[in-house]
């Protein structure tokens, strides 16, 4: 767990309290996920393209932290490369302790951990194995990602990983998308199984906050 600062939370009202606690539900949820191989599939609606940097950058720091010595990609596909993309690059190599790398133009690495970053409009193809995420495939703004440049592009490079766990992050007003399908799909499943797939952030739920779970040392 080197690296990881767990900070005490602020005196909220009970209504930040609430939003916050969802958001930790959420990231709670997804490193569970990735850290058994569950391979399940969430959906996260957002209020703020800020709120959403935030959440992504947390986890994917806390991520590649945890499994620097063991390894393993993760990939972020988002709609632009300049509004998207490049932000979510420098907010995750400002959060992560010293030592990260970088490795071409679209990856960053810490130990053996490697997060990979692809825009639809600017994409730059990764050649080998490590172009193909095992750990974590987030979606930024899925409501505005091409839904027939996401089936012919990526998910072909997810079909091989039968441990992946998949994030869309959207806001389901923006109508028919990539993201509204997900949540409605996550709801479906939520009402089969009681899992919880479908979460709403706020922007007061965007602070450093424990999402470890509580067994997460033993899974590592």
């Amino acid at each position: 767990m080197d690296g990881i600062t767990l900070l005490e939370p602020p005196v909220t009202t009970q209504t930040e309290h609430s939003a916050r606690e969802e958001t930790d539900e959420f990231g709670r949820a997804v490193i569970d996920s990735v850290i058994r191989g569950k391979a399940l599939s969430f959906s996260l609606e957002i209020s703020s393209e800020a709120e959403m940097l935030g959440v992504s950058a947390r986890l994917e720091r806390f991520l590649m932290v945890i499994t620097a010595r063991t390894g393993g990609t993760s990939a972020r596909v988002a709609p632009r490369f300049m509004a998207d993309t490049y932000p979510a690059m420098v907010e995750l190599t400002r959060r992560l302790p010293a030592g990260w790398a970088s490795e071409g133009d679209r990856t960053v690495r810490f130990g053996l951990a490697r997060q990979l970053f692809v825009s639809v409009d600017r994409p730059a193809p990764v050649a080998g194995a490590t172009s193909r995420p095992d750990r974590l495939l987030e979606v930024a703004a899925a409501h505005r990602v091409d839904q027939e440049w996401f089936r012919t592009r990526v998910l072909p490079r997810t079909t091989r990983s039968r441990r992946l766990t998949t994030v869309y992050y959207g806001i389901t007003r923006a109508g028919e998308s990539i993201y509204s399908q997900a949540a409605r799909h996550h709801g479906k499943l939520e009402s089969i199984d009681g899992v919880q797939r479908h979460f709403i952030a706020d922007a007061v739920a965007n602070r450093d906050s424990n999402w470890i779970p509580d067994d997460l040392p033993a899974a590592v």
